[in-house]
């Protein structure tokens, strides 16, 4: 997939993340972990480095980066076990969070119907205790959940919303608002409701930023215990985000059928 800040992308012979190791590449990391000398991350499947970091930066990438398996075969693999943080496309993509004072960015960043969702999955996973998130998920409560999923983004070596998408795809250890457990479902079987879905009701497939938020809304009802048949879910979430184009398509259909008719 493109991406502006990586140079990962495979042209014949080394690709660009070879060329960078190349001039990169060391062993052996000169940083101190963020979580002490000590600790050790996992290691990571990684396909490149973001542009937006710092040559220094980059080079001390390159000193935990490994290669495993063969050169120049199409399933060569390489892994990365430092503290920079790996985005949901596998790009190393920055350095790890200061929660005191980046959660701010983070939870403003986020729509109110975007940041209820995540709130919600953290509350399923503990993050929140015995609280559950306020309704703006901007309180202090909120916030201090926010500043500890940080952290534990941190110590997985994950960007935020990679991490987020782990716990998402993790049963949850308690149910919002107390009650009964409920499963909240992959976000790839998720995803492939909706794309049949929106392919059915728009013709097209929705953009990347729906199908995110789609995908938090069902996992939001599921985590409460209140949610239909993914078929059914997918199909509202479709409707609701784009019923100008849904009532668009629904009659160009309807003219192309009675023209067939007529032309029949």
């Amino acid at each position: 997939m493109a991406d502006d800040d990586q140079n990962t992308e495979e042209t014949g012979g080394m690709t660009d993340f070879e060329q960078w190791m190349s001039t990169n590449g060391a062993t052996g990391s000169l940083v101190e972990s963020t979580f002490g000398p000590d600790f050790r991350y996992s290691r990571r499947v990684v396909r490149g480095v973001s542009n937006s970091l710092t040559a220094e930066q980059q080079r001390e990438i390159a000193r935990s980066y490994q290669r495993i398996g063969i050169p120049g075969v199409a399933d060569d693999r390489r892994y990365y076990d430092g503290e920079f943080l790996v985005d949901s496309n596998s790009i190393i993509s920055r350095a790890p969070y200061d929660a005191r004072t980046e959660v701010y960015d983070v939870l403003y960043g986020l729509s109110p119907t975007l940041r209820k969702a995540y709130s919600n999955i953290l509350a399923s996973q503990g993050f929140y205790g015995e609280s559950n998130p306020s309704a703006a998920g901007t309180l202090s409560k909120d916030r201090t959940a926010w500043a500890e999923m940080l952290n534990a983004a941190n110590a997985e070596g994950l960007t935020w919303d990679a991490f987020m998408q782990k716990l998402a795809n993790t049963p949850p250890a308690r149910a919002v608002g107390g009650g009964s457990k409920y499963r909240v479902t992959p976000r790839e079987d998720i995803a492939a409701y909706l794309r049949q879905a929106s392919l059915e009701r728009l013709g097209r497939t929705m953009t990347k930023q729906d199908v995110d938020a789609a995908i938090a809304a069902i996992q939001q009802r599921q985590a409460g215990g209140d949610a239909p048949s993914l078929g059914v879910a997918a199909e509202q979430q479709v409707l609701k985000r784009e019923p100008e184009r849904e009532r668009a398509f629904r009659f160009a259909r309807a003219i192309d059928l009675a023209m067939s008719e007529l032309g029949g």
